[in-house]
């Protein structure tokens, strides 16, 4: 008969994971990973910590958790996303130093967002393009159009001719829809060392490199 492989592994200040945790907004005892290779399951679950459990979800943003079933590759933060906290990946609960995984899901998701990046670019270079020949055309349809002549006609038709590249601006918004990338982008620049957790730059990323703990 197989025995089944089960793990539970206490997370916290006094806890068995196997690196460090001395952040000021992790407990003790803080959560538990139960662990079940037979069934191919990690289950997490806060232990009533005073900051809480968390983790981060598809779109960077972090969540609160009693308990959920996890996989190796979740983000898990420990009283919240920020410099009191401590943040990991589950994955270092079984391979403690070894950042392969974790970088390369990392530089997966700058690879990602280099391509939304390309896309907002070009569609920036689109609608320039269009606030040029669009105004001028309106313009010009105007006067064929309309053949008042006059300082007042001429506003009119000026407005008129600048409207739509104003609307489009205010409908599409490219300079926010970067601002808004970058934002999510930064969401999954943690370093993955668990004793470290900074955040990290693209050019890090890309160098393999952490410039706060240089374990990566």
């Amino acid at each position: 008969m197989n025995s089944s492989v089960y793990m539970k592994i206490k997370i916290g200040k006094e806890g068995d994971q196997p690196f460090a945790i001395k952040a000021s907004g992790v407990s003790r005892l803080h959560a538990v990973v139960d662990i079940d290779e037979d069934r191919g399951t990690w289950t997490l679950t806060d232990l009533d910590s005073a900051n809480g459990t968390y983790i981060r979800e598809a779109t960077g943003d972090f969540r609160r958790v009693s308990q959920m079933e996890i996989h190796p590759m979740t983000f898990i933060c420990l009283g919240g996303d920020n410099s009191k906290g401590c943040s990991f990946y589950a994955r270092q609960l079984l391979a403690p130093g070894d950042f392969h995984d974790e970088l390369r899901f990392i530089m997966s998701k700058e690879d990602e967002f280099d391509i939304q990046q390309r896309k907002v670019e070009r569609y920036v270079t689109v609608l320039r393009l269009i606030q040029t020949i669009v105004p001028m055309a309106v313009f010009s349809l105007s006067m064929l159009l309309w053949k008042e002549n006059g300082m007042g006609s001429y506003m009119v038709r000026a407005v008129g001719a600048a409207l739509p590249s104003i609307i489009l601006q205010l409908v599409f918004n490219p300079q926010k829809r970067l601002s808004d990338l970058r934002t999510q982008a930064d969401k999954f620049r943690h370093c993955p060392n668990p004793e470290c957790s900074h955040k990290l730059r693209s050019q890090d990323i890309r160098n393999r490199e952490c410039p706060y703990c240089n374990k990566i």
